[in-house]
């Protein structure tokens, strides 16, 4: 998935994988009422500066990021806490 939107500098352009959450009650839970909460998602897009590739699933804390189209987000790659890799045991 090709963007309009070209991070900079170390900078990463994630399509956020989960984000509102549900209580037991039916009650949603924006993100803003999340404590301590890491979210999960996939790199789009990285800075020229930043380690990460397109395709890379990334884990991130829930501070402030700048937010577009509603699932994607801009994170400055000190935020990103680990990569996530899929398959072998």
């Amino acid at each position: 998935m090709k963007s309009k939107i070209k991070p900079t500098h170390d900078n990463v352009l994630v399509k956020v994988f989960n984000g509102e959450e549900t209580t037991k009650s039916g009650i949603i839970l924006p993100e803003s009422a999340q404590q301590d909460k890491q979210f999960t998602g996939e790199v789009v897009e990285a800075g020229p500066k930043a380690n990460f590739n397109p395709g890379d699933k990334v884990i991130f804390s829930r501070i402030p990021h700048y937010r577009f189209g509603g699932n994607l987000m801009l994170i400055p790659e000190k935020e990103i806490l680990a990569t996530v890799e899929e398959g072998g045991e």
